[in-house]
């Protein structure tokens, strides 16, 4: 007769279990990393640095906003490891995706972008009512990024600063028609 076993191996059981998927998921990780290390060398982009990382924001209803930026996929955010050949490359872009941060006011909406390096000559802007393009290349370095507005924006009204590597664009909202209502009285 088997006995039953008791919540505390039980548990035991599932931590050795997370513990394996841990340590398989680092394996995983490092073998992607030589991997792309290795892609990167075949492609003589030796001195090509690897760059990703995120930011986060709560968003006015008190929920998390995850933004990421740089140049390499997000191989280590993956639960479950692809099923990958030996000879299938990870791609990753020339391009760099800079940091970005997004403020809403009440009458205007401010876009503020991250661009080491980059001089105003070099920064490429394009704007419609609901995304905007930045683009700069410079010194061999790329920087690209089309980011969705969180709302509707009077592109022409832009005013854009750059200041030591840093770029803030300025937007007026797009006014919203006041709902007019009129109380309805029932006979």
């Amino acid at each position: 007769m088997k006995k039953k076993k008791g919540l505390r191996e039980r548990n035991s059981d599932s931590m050795q279990d997370e513990f394996k998927r841990i340590h398989s998921d680092m394996d995983r990780m490092v073998e992607d990393v030589f991997a792309m290390h290795a892609q990167n060398q075949a492609l003589s982009r030796k001195h090509m640095p690897y760059i990703y990382g995120f930011s986060i924001k709560i968003t006015p209803e008190g929920l998390p906003q995850v933004s990421r930026f740089g140049n390499t996929p997000p191989l280590f955010a993956r639960r479950k490891p692809p099923v990958r050949t030996k000879n299938e490359t990870i791609e990753f872009q020339v391009s760099r995706e800079p940091l970005i941060d997004i403020i809403e006011g009440d009458q205007d909406l401010v876009v503020i972008a991250e661009l080491p390096g980059a001089g105003k000559e070099d920064i490429h802007l394009n704007a419609s009512a609901h995304s905007l393009t930045i683009h700069a290349f410079f010194h061999q370095k790329q920087f690209h990024r089309k980011i969705e507005l969180p709302c509707e924006i009077v592109s022409k009204s832009a005013k854009a600063k750059h200041n030591n590597g840093v770029l803030e664009i300025t937007f007026k909202r797009k006014t919203r028609k006041k709902k007019t209502s009129k109380k309805v009285t029932i006979d």
